[in-house]
This record gives C-alpha cells, sequence and structure tokens, in this order.
C-alpha cells in the first residue's frame, strides 16, 4: 500500500497521534520514509521527539502536499481541510454545525439539553455559554440567560450557543468510520476540572469502561446517523451525558482524534492513524474497507488519563519535571505533554499529563491517593509569580 510521503497532524495539541504514528512507522505499518509533520499550539517534549517537525498552529498555513489528519480541535483546523482530508472539509462542517443536531438525534434514543428555544417559560435552569472557536471545556462558560439569549441562541448566525446544564455522569465514545459505516471503539469516561470562570475544563478520561448493550446500541445508532449524513471519515468521538435515570444527552460531537481515543488505542495495542491511512487509500482507489477493531473487553488493560493544571499563576521549568519523569520510569505512572521550555501556567493551563495503567478499573480507582499524590507535587514545582 502506498502511503503518503509527508503527513500533517493538526490541532490543539496532537501528542498522542504522533506518538501513535511515530510507532506505526517503527513497525513497518507505514513507510519509513514518511514524514510526519506535527501542527499545534504547545510543541511539547513527546510531540517534538516524535515528529520530524514541528510547527505552531497559530503562525502555521496550509501547503499543498501530504496528508492531512485533523488530531485535535482547534479554530484553524478548518483552514486544512479540504476533499481528500480527514476528514473532509464538507464532514467537518456539517458535524459541527449544531443547527443539525436536532435531526441526527431523531430515533437514536438520545436527547438534546434544553436551549432559550425549546425551554418552557418557567424553567428554572443554570445556563452555559457554548463557544464554538474553543475545545477542551475553554468556551464554556455560565452565562445568565436574560443577559445571553437573545444574543446567542440557535437563531442567530453562529454556532456559539446557550444550553441548559444537567447533572450527570459525562462520557467519550470513540468511533472508527471508513464513510459508509460507523464502528463504535470503546468508552471513557471524562473528567471535569473546575478553574474559576472555566467550569468545564477537560482534566482527563479512564477506560475504557463496559457499557450496557443498550448504550451500545444508542451510540452506534447516533454513530451511523453521523456517517450516513455527513460520509464523514477516520476517527471520531461523541461526547455525552447519563443521567440518574439512564437518559442520554448529547453534549457534542467531533469530526476528529480525541482525547481519549489515545486510551482505546492503548488498549487494542493498535493504530488509529495507520487504520486512517489504510482506510483513505482504499477509498481513493473506490474500495472502501471495513473496520476491524476490537471494542476493550473487560480483560483488555485499563487507562487513566488525568490533566494537570497548575494550582497557581507561575512558570513550570522543565528541568524540575524531569526528575519526577526519571522517578516514575518504569512504574505504571508516566508523565506525557511534558513542556519543551519555561512555560507560564495557571489555573486554566495544564502543566502536563500522567497516564497510569492498571488491570481494572477498580484497580486504577485504588491508586487515586497516589495519583493525587503525584500531582500536587507536580503543582508544588509552579515558581509563582508574586
Amino acid at each position: 500500500m502506498d502511503h503518503p510521503a509527508k503527513i500533517y497532524l493538526i490541532g490543539a495539541s496532537v501528542r498522542w497521534p504522533a506518538q501513535s504514528l511515530h510507532q506505526a512507522r517503527q513497525r513497518g505499518e507505514i513507510g519509513g520514509r514518511t514524514r510526519i509533520i506535527a501542527v499545534d499550539s504547545f510543541g511539547d517534549q513527546d510531540t517534538l521527539e516524535h515528529s520530524d517537525d514541528w510547527h505552531p498552529i497559530d503562525d502555521s498555513k496550509p501547503v499543498g502536499d501530504g496528508f492531512v489528519i485533523a488530531a485535535g480541535g482547534h479554530p484553524r483546523v478548518l483552514n486544512w481541510l479540504n476533499q481528500s482530508t480527514s476528514p473532509s472539509r464538507a464532514a467537518w462542517e456539517f458535524v459541527e454545525d449544531r443547527m443539525n443536531y436536532p435531526s441526527l438525534v431523531q430515533r437514536t434514543g438520545f436527547k438534546l439539553p434544553p436551549t432559550p428555544l425549546i425551554a418552557t417559560e418557567d424553567s428554572k435552569h443554570r445556563w452555559l455559554l457554548k463557544s464554538a472557536k474553543s475545545s477542551g471545556g475553554l468556551g464554556i462558560v455560565d452565562a445568565p440567560l436574560e443577559q445571553s439569549a437573545e444574543a446567542l441562541s440557535f437563531r442567530d448566525n453562529t454556532n456559539d450557543h446557550l444550553e441548559a446544564w444537567i447533572p450527570g455522569r459525562r462520557w467519550g465514545a470513540s468511533f472508527f468510520s471508513d464513510g459508509r459505516r460507523a464502528i463504535l471503539q470503546g468508552v471513557c469516561r471524562s473528567l471535569i476540572h473546575h478553574a474559576e470562570d472555566l467550569p468545564f475544563l477537560y482534566a482527563g478520561s479512564y477506560g475504557p469502561c463496559n457499557v450496557t448493550s443498550s448504550m451500545q446500541r444508542t451510540l452506534s445508532k447516533l454513530g451511523n446517523q453521523v456517517v450516513e449524513r455527513s460520509q464523514l471519515q477516520g476517527g471520531f468521538g461523541i461526547d455525552f451525558l447519563e443521567t440518574r435515570s439512564n437518559e442520554l444527552f448529547l453534549l457534542e460531537i467531533n469530526p476528529r482524534l480525541t482525547a481519549s481515543m489515545e486510551l482505546i488505542e492503548l488498549a487494542q495495542e493498535t493504530s488509529f492513524i495507520q487504520r486512517i491511512l489504510a482506510t483513505s487509500t482504499d477509498q481513493l482507489t473506490g474500495n472502501a474497507i471495513k473496520p476491524n477493531f476490537p471494542i476493550p473487553t473487560a480483560r483488555s488493560p485499563h487507562w487513566y488519563k488525568r490533566v494537570i493544571y497548575g494550582s497557581a499563576s507561575g512558570n513550570i521549568a522543565p528541568s524540575r519535571l524531569a526528575k519526577i519523569e526519571r522517578r516514575l520510569d518504569g512504574t505504571r505512572w508516566r508523565l506525557a505533554d511534558l513542556p519543551s521550555r519555561v512555560t507560564k501556567v495557571d489555573r486554566s493551563t495544564p502543566i502536563c499529563t500522567l497516564i497510569e495503567t492498571g488491570k481494572s478499573l477498580a484497580n486504577l480507582a485504588k491508586s487515586g491517593w497516589q495519583r493525587r499524590a503525584i500531582v500536587r507535587e507536580i503543582q508544588s514545582l509552579i515558581d509563582r509569580i508574586a
């Protein structure tokens, strides 16, 4: 199979896709001469190590050669997409348009959170303003309805919108599509970090989790609706919420690789990126292939991914983090997304990521106190700004 000479990974953070692609190249699953070009916001140590070139996404411009994979969320990703990328520009725009959500959830078993247009006048909701130009929870803030509804409801020509906050468990489902159907790869629980005015920052995931066959069917219905309507090809994710009464609410569809997919890939020991390349190559010749990933089982390894945010405003030096990294070497924990230079952080800025493996979710739960100790130690390394 011929692979492109260059592969561009585009997104806010492309660390795990770069590692995945690098490992696939080492295994001979892609050509040894294929160049990995990373374009993201951080340029962390792992990304620099596992890519052949790196560019800051805010200063980058699309190029004419190579194959582009949307490997994370960022407003500039759309500039890189066309009919031959993963996903295509048309598929990305369709999925990103929340006006399509009501028709997508029809007959799937999913509901949508109330919005100013469908909430009754006497409804008492906590309203959230969600920005379409942010990812990872950076664009979600509390918003009083009386101040914002007229300007930022679905009636406006903007993808920023208001919706009601609903209590429940947050999940992230990972899918793969060959452009004809969606294959559920696994489901992880999502973790949230509360930082002052940003109450829903993505703080990691754990899994893969066992879910009911009913939830699997419901997710598959929605995934297939997305693919059927958009012809979306490649990896994509669905963020959703489960209430105490087992109602499922769609929060967001991400037409790209997502952070929790790293845990699914680790459990499967199979490369998402390599599958995207295989599917895209075969589609170009008119022979779409069938994805063949196994859904992780209770016997699969389980993983915990914790994004560590700053506990105060200040600077963090890579040399200080390196000491902890060396100490964790060979244990069940490892650090990822380590900054490549002295970096300014605060309560809404990630320092790095802690990744842990365990034999079961119960096993991971028992080590919670050790994770918290590592997190506190890392946060204590911040040189605070007076």
